[in-house]
C-alpha cells in the first residue's frame, strides 16, 4: 500500500488495507510460533516380497517438462 502511494498509485479502499494488515500479522504470528514437536521419519524396511524404490525428479515450470 505504501508503495502505491509513494509511486503515485491509487490508495486502496480501507477494507483492503485491513485485510492486508490481518494477513501480515497472521503470517508473522505463524512464523514466530515455536514448534513443539518434530516427527523424525526413518527408513522402514519393506515387507517380504515387496520392493521399495526411491526416486528423485524435477519439474521445469518454463516449459512444463520433467526429468
Amino acid at each position: 500500500m505504501r508503495r502505491q502511494v509513494t509511486h503515485e498509485g491509487a490508495v486502496p479502499p480501507v477494507n483492503k488495507c485491513a485485510l492486508s494488515i490481518l494477513a501480515i500479522t497472521s503470517n508473522y504470528s505463524k512464523s514466530s510460533a515455536k514448534v513443539t514437536s518434530v516427527v523424525k521419519e526413518k527408513w522402514v524396511k519393506p515387507a517380504g516380497g515387496c520392493l521399495k524404490l526411491n526416486v528423485d525428479a524435477s519439474y521445469h515450470a518454463e516449459d512444463g517438462t520433467g526429468a
